[in-house]
């Protein structure tokens, strides 16, 4: 039995909790046996418990879930494989499940956010800023919620680059409903599924809070779309800034209007606009192996790209 993956699979303790448990000198026979010898350590007092048989029963679940595949598998914050830029702070996840490639290259990376009910025009900037990104060799990070995060992640792999994708569910849920194909896209591509939630967990409202401070942190800076002032796209703007991150919000977003109004505000607040990656290269934010170059927007005699009604082509 894997300690580390116990430890993850423990019901009803927080993720610092996971951690100090793993760097005591518990071993799995204390966890399984003496849950109370495990609550005076911490200093939680000795009348700690957890549900020992359930603790078991999401273990062998997620046993299970990485004998399914090669490509499934499990890291822990203190393991060479988990993501560098997460660290080690207490209130971050103590391991993630993940699909694909962890071999991916943070430095080149960003993370891309907005609302689930855009305008047309905010879909189409969204694909185009995506395009650009593959183009250029920049890796996507974002959600795969309805809207413009699944557009940026599909313009990314358009344009043959990775996108890594973080759910706010169990990785063998069936959640967003309609982005099984863009998940297969994901890792065929070289890229990367990750939760900090078992296999199974449904995609609850309030896992959601907690996977955007993942996404925030995964990466050096965030881009905001489109995105109303109670969209969660604010609230992984707020875990960037939190945690020393940049945040940019891209021109597309600065409206007046409702449906723009927490991208707005990001604005007002002292945010940097931005409309092009090749903007992020040239500031250095960003390093690219290639030259930067942009896609161009074209509604006819183009036959590269296609995204909704739009067509596009290298500049």
């Amino acid at each position: 039995m894997d300690r580390g993956l116990f430890i993850f699979c423990i019901p009803g303790i927080s993720e610092y909790v996971k951690k100090v448990l793993f760097q005591s000198h518990f071993s799995l026979e204390d966890f399984e046996g003496r849950p109370g010898a495990v609550g005076q350590y911490l200093k939680i007092g000795k009348n700690f418990t957890y549900d020992v048989s359930r603790a078991e029963q999401c273990y062998h679940l997620a046993e299970n879930f990485l004998e399914r595949a090669d490509c499934h598998g499990f890291c822990h914050c203190f393991s060479s494989e988990y993501p560098f830029l997460l660290g080690d702070e207490r209130h971050l996840p103590f391991g993630l499940m993940f699909t694909g490639s962890l071999d991916q290259n943070w430095n080149h990376s960003l993370t891309a956010v907005g609302t689930r009910r855009p305008t047309g025009e905010s879909r189409q900037q969204a694909y185009r800023f995506g395009l650009e990104c593959g183009l250029n060799g920049v890796s996507v990070v974002s959600g795969l919620a309805y809207g413009l995060d699944q557009a940026v992640m599909q313009g990314c792999l358009d344009g043959g680059g990775r996108v890594i994708g973080v759910l706010g569910c169990g990785l063998d849920v069936d959640y967003p409903h309609n982005a099984g194909y863009l998940k297969q896209r994901i890792i065929s591509q070289g890229g990367l599924l990750i939760s900090q939630f078992l296999p199974s967990a449904c995609g609850m409202r309030y896992n959601f809070p907690i996977r955007n401070q993942v996404l925030a942190l995964l990466t050096r800076f965030t881009v905001v779309f489109q995105a109303g002032i109670h969209s969660g796209a604010l609230g992984t703007a707020g875990f960037a800034l939190d945690g020393g991150r940049d945040v940019y919000v891209h021109g597309s977003a600065r409206r007046s209007g409702r449906q723009f109004e927490g991208s707005s505000l990001l604005c007002d607040d002292g945010a940097s606009e931005i409309d092009t990656v090749a903007q992020l290269i040239e500031k250095d934010a960003i390093t690219v192996h290639r030259v930067p170059y942009s896609p161009e927007f074209e509604l006819q005699n183009c036959n590269r790209y296609r995204y909704c009604e739009a067509w596009y082509v290298k500049s």
